[in-house]
């Protein structure tokens, strides 16, 4: 600004203004060379608008149980504001649920609706805050948005402060592109995320991981969007779709728009095309599932975690523990760095944690590692594969000998250094048997083609679990791949193995099959010079004999185990044939025989430590004092066996003594409360094991036992 000349009047002189440099006004503004009198600086109130910024909301199918919660967070937060951050897989239904749970709020929260998109993963970068605020302050009625972001922000939270309003931040990529968006007032925010944002919490976030839809909730999405004749002609294909497509929204928008674009093409042919190759499929202009999938392998943090997302596919099970992870990632790697790799893959949720250290893929997440593994080399990939056999090998072996101490357990010959499993005792060995269950066939499977060596001895291994739990289709599969293995090895001790359990295994499914393994088992222990193991071989010929309805020739062949097994020093073989040879004589009505034969194998498996058989002599000891009429020894020994086989956790031996006490107690002892006690303990462990015919019957015995039916029972004595 210049200043009049020297000389001249300031009320004549003229008046020049000038601006230099390159100022910024951001109000209004006046210059003049003299001001008389009051001036009035108007200053615009900014317009009150009502935003109304969710976008266009896509049809939300179920979701019930997350809307329920949703519900209940908001009714106990009273006052205070809301913070809920939705996590999942891409094209899982994050924003279609936060938009539409959202938009039911308008009128508790009439004050506006703000939304802003994130771009955790749009190419052109990570949107800022104040890019986001100053379309907030536009929608809020701002007409001069502040310049700085620290002025946009500070705006934000006063416009904010006293409005309820609710917010929907889309696509966050870190809790720190979301905390300076946080309205200062009463609102709802809901942040969704394709992985977790466990730091929000310390800003009292609710966290909700949103997983895909049932197979009813994902059809009803499908055939929202065809004809409905085209709906109802095939409906058996349509559900077969949505099984392929995972329950996965994305999937299944992309397979409705694809069949709604071929109305005359059958269903049929694309449940064939998913059913090959799904992700080859699954795709449209602009949009895909193996593109929301890059998109979460790309933004893992470590390579560690990309390197166990295409390991994780070599598995081939459904389900892997932390420590099949470890073996799988690295020679030498422990479970802690394991778990953190892992802990990526939950974060991005290409994995889910199912149980305590058990994870899963989604089916269609499974495929698209797949495609990774693909890229490891075959030098990686075959060691990937010898390190989980040797992991298994190891878990089942030390179960094993949980399970049967006193067993011939072989030593093991691993081939790396995969991490060990340590089991903290007999029950949790059992527990992560029968969580490993659906795994192991499918791993027994593979380690007969690729580590032969490892997959006969898992089958050794487990022949003490499948003693007490019936996987008979599983167990006669697995022996049939555990003796190719070891005849691919030329292995001979796993040879003879495979031979015997075998054999043990189809004397109840093909007695003419395991007379003829037994055979070849004999012979094959003499040739290889193993007198003890050949001197066993009657003992199971004499098991398969009785399942064959020929107590005299299995009499014959137990009675040759004996002294066979005797001559060398073998002392649990002849207990388990005079165990064998009471039972012949309890059926036969031989009772003071078989309490004979029972009691020395009893005392003589009792002496080497065997519980289990120890305690399935005492039971069958029971049964023939029962049959004598000496309830009370019958009561004792029938005890004594549970005792032993609760012990040892062999449940289905178990429920059958417990079932012959109940019926001891109701029937002779005429006290119908323990009796039911009894049976309630076997339905317990029938419904635990899955045998619904036993529990069922279970259930009318105990409804039928009272004091009533005792007495009347007592009469007719």
């Amino acid at each position: 600004m210049t200043s009049p000349s020297p000389g001249r009047s300031a009320l004549t002189a003229p008046i020049a203004n000038t601006i230099s440099g390159s100022p910024e006004f951001t109000g209004p503004v006046v210059m003049a060379g003299a001001v008389h009198g009051d001036i009035t600086f108007p200053v615009p109130t900014p317009v009150v608008n009502t935003p109304r910024q969710l976008p266009r909301s896509s049809r939300l199918v179920d979701r019930a149980a997350e809307r329920a919660e949703l519900d209940r967070l908001l009714e106990r937060a009273g006052d205070v504001p809301v913070l809920v951050a939705i996590s999942g897989l891409g094209g899982v239904g994050k924003s279609t649920l936060g938009n539409a749970w959202l938009r039911g709020l308008r009128e508790r929260f009439p004050d506006g609706q703000l939304y802003g998109d994130l771009r955790a993963h749009a190419p052109q970068g990570l949107a800022r805050a104040d890019e986001i605020a100053g379309g907030w302050l536009h929608g809020l009625g701002v007409t001069v948005v502040p310049g700085t972001a620290e002025e946009r922000l500070a705006l934000l939270r006063s416009l904010t402060a006293d409005r309820r309003l609710v917010v929907l931040l889309d696509n966050a990529a870190t809790a720190a592109q979301v905390r300076p968006l946080l309205p200062a007032g009463r609102s709802v925010t809901v942040v969704t995320s394709r992985h977790q944002l466990p730091e929000l919490s310390l800003d009292d976030a609710h966290m909700l991981p949103l997983g895909p839809l049932e197979t009813g909730p994902a059809l009803e999405l499908l055939t929202s969007a065809l004809p409905e004749q085209r709906a109802d002609r095939e409906p058996d294909q349509l559900r077969e779709l949505v099984t392929l497509c995972g329950g996965l929204p994305l999937a299944v928008r992309i397979s409705a728009a694809l069949l709604a674009a071929r109305p005359h093409t059958p269903v049929t042919r694309w449940v064939r095309a998913l059913a090959s190759g799904p992700l080859t499929v699954l795709k449209m202009e602009g949009v895909s599932v193996t593109q929301s999938l890059d998109l979460a392998y790309n933004n893992l943090p470590s390579p560690a975690a990309r390197n166990l997302y295409g390991l994780l596919a070599l598995h081939p099970g459904t389900s892997v523990t932390r420590g099949a992870a470890a073996a799988l990632l690295s020679p030498g790697t422990d479970h802690a760095r394991a778990d953190t790799a892992m802990g990526e893959l939950i974060g991005h949720h290409l994995v889910t944690e199912i149980a305590e250290g058990r994870f899963t893929f989604h089916d269609l997440v499974r495929e698209h590692a797949t495609t990774r593994s693909a890229l490891l080399s075959e030098a990686d990939k075959a060691g990937a594969v010898r390190r989980l056999c040797d992991y298994y090998l190891s878990a089942t072996s030390q179960a094993g000998h949980l399970l049967e101490p006193y067993r011939d357990n072989l030593e093991r010959a691993y081939t790396t250094q995969a991490p060990r499993e340590e089991f903290s005792g007999l029950d949790a060995a059992l527990t992560w048997l029968e969580a490993e269950q659906p795994n192991l066939s499918a791993v027994i499977a593979m380690a007969a083609d690729q580590c032969p060596e490892s997959a006969w001895q898992i089958v050794d291994a487990l022949w003490p679990y499948w003693l007490r739990r019936r996987y008979p289709q599983e167990c006669r599969d697995a022996h049939q791949h555990g003796l190719r293995a070891a005849h691919a090895c030329g292995n001979a001790t796993g040879i003879g193995r495979m031979l015997t359990s075998g054999a043990l295994i189809e004397r109840r499914y093909d007695p003419t099959l395991s007379l003829e393994l037994l055979d070849q088992a004999e012979t094959h222990f003499i040739q290889q010079n193993e007198p003890r193991r050949a001197a066993r071989v009657p003992h199971y010929r004499g098991l398969t004999l009785l399942a064959l309805d020929r107590p005299e020739a299995a009499t014959a062949e137990f009675r040759r185990a004996i002294t066979a097994c005797e001559a060398v020093d073998d002392q649990r073989t002849p207990a388990l044939a005079r165990h064998n040879l009471a039972g012949i004589a309890y059926g036969e009505g031989q009772y003071e025989t078989a309490t004979t034969y029972a009691g020395r194998a009893r005392h003589a498996l009792t002496e080497i430590g065997d519980t289990l058989n120890a305690s399935l002599a005492d039971a069958l000891w029971g049964r023939a004092e029962l049959a004598l009429g000496q309830t009370d020894m019958a009561a004792r020994h029938l005890s004594a066996a549970a005792r032993g086989l609760r012990a040892v956790s062999a449940h289905r031996h178990l429920a059958t003594v417990l079932v012959e006490l109940g019926e001891l107690h109701e029937n002779h002892r005429r006290d119908p409360g323990a009796a039911r006690d009894y049976y309630r303990e076997a339905h317990a462990l029938h419904t635990s094991t899955h045998n619904t015919t036993a529990a069922t019957e279970l259930e009318r015995r105990m409804a039928a036992v009272s004091p009533d039916t005792c007495t009347a029972r007592a009469s007719l004595d």
